[in-house]
């Protein structure tokens, strides 16, 4: 008996040690198999321990689904998280509109679609598309992270054009913005800058660079006064009508922004939110006004949303205050 099992053959097992707690801890449920289970299927694989799954359970919370399809949930919405192939042909879709540059094409995506690295993706994409490369599509502006130098009135101008809104009853269809960064008015001389931040995280240097800046030109030139507005997409920062800040989480981008501003000692005027769901509920204090003094800004007041959407940035009134008492708007008045 023993010398007929020593002649049979011997068969070896490779047994495979993986351990599915080593499974990527990616945020990405297309890169975290295990995530996009629990998402899908509501439920957590077996045999992972209690302490793992709970991990993945926290991080499920901000996903959703519907079949296979999954979704973000940000501030109530549900954005598509695309699976990685469908990324590719999403942003091309969103870039071969008129071919512009990444920060156009990330505005196209940004309502519908969210996932993690996608400005990124949209960046090399651009890089690689062929007939930018071949036409050189590049745009010379003002260095981002400089103050220009303006050494009068209209010597730099800024225009910004939106078409394709719904026609008012006074038959606009569109908003033409003129800003002139040195305004002259009596006998005090202003600084005005205006700032779009698209992602406060992946733009925070340049920010702070261009605020920085802005504030030393104000100093060195002596200037009378400062007005920098714009919307610098911070949703998790709060303040109050004393210009008091508040939050209850905050991001490494909106530490920084509020480190800037308390640097150069300047003072944020917007106390109200000025952004507005699809619910008509203003959540988040986006757009921002910032001057050197907590004396220049009143009757500040939001107004519908911009566009006559649904959702969307409430449009912003105020006035400016110079130093002599004098309104902005009555400067400006036509005489009778």
């Amino acid at each position: 008996g023993n010398a007929d099992a020593i002649s049979r053959p011997v068969i070896n097992f490779i047994v495979d040690q993986f351990d599915i707690e080593e499974e990527p801890k990616s945020r990405d449920p297309y890169k975290n198999v295990l995530l996009k289970e629990l998402i899908i299927f509501k439920k957590v694989r077996p045999g992972i321990s209690k302490q793992f799954a709970n991990k993945l359970q926290n991080i499920a919370k901000s996903y959703a689904s519907e079949g296979k399809k999954i979704f973000i949930v940000k501030n109530n919405i549900h954005l598509i998280y695309p699976d990685m192939d469908e990324r590719k042909e999403i942003i091309n879709k969103a870039h071969a509109f008129g071919h512009f540059q990444s920060e156009s094409t990330y505005n196209r995506i940004k309502d519908d679609y969210y996932w993690q690295g996608m400005v990124d993706d949209i960046k090399q994409s651009i890089k690689e598309c062929k007939p930018c490369q071949r036409n050189n599509k590049t745009i010379t502006k003002y260095h981002p992270a400089q103050v220009s130098q303006v050494s009068n009135i209209f010597k730099r101008v800024a225009i910004d054009l939106i078409l394709g809104l719904d026609e008012t009853e006074e038959g606009y269809i569109g908003i033409l913005v003129i800003i002139d960064f040195l305004i002259k008015a009596g006998s005090e001389t202003l600084l005005i800058g205006c700032i779009y931040c698209p992602i406060i995280n992946h733009f925070a240097n340049e920010v702070s660079i261009c605020i920085d800046q802005a504030c030393k030109e104000f100093k060195e030139r002596n200037l009378n006064g400062m007005l920098v507005c714009g919307d610098f997409n911070c949703s998790n920062l709060k303040w109050n009508e004393n210009g008091d800040w508040y939050f209850d989480r905050i991001s490494d981008g909106e530490q920084e922004f509020l480190d800037v501003v308390n640097k150069n000692l300047l003072y944020q005027n917007v106390s109200v939110p000025t952004f507005q769901l699809n619910d008509q509920v203003q959540k988040s204090f986006l757009d921002l006004v910032l001057t050197e003094s907590n004396t220049r800004i009143t009757n500040l007041e939001t107004g519908p949303v911009l566009g006559e959407l649904s959702r969307g940035h409430l449009t912003m009134t105020w006035s400016y205050l110079f130093k002599n008492n004098k309104n902005f708007h009555n400067q400006f008045k036509r005489e009778k």
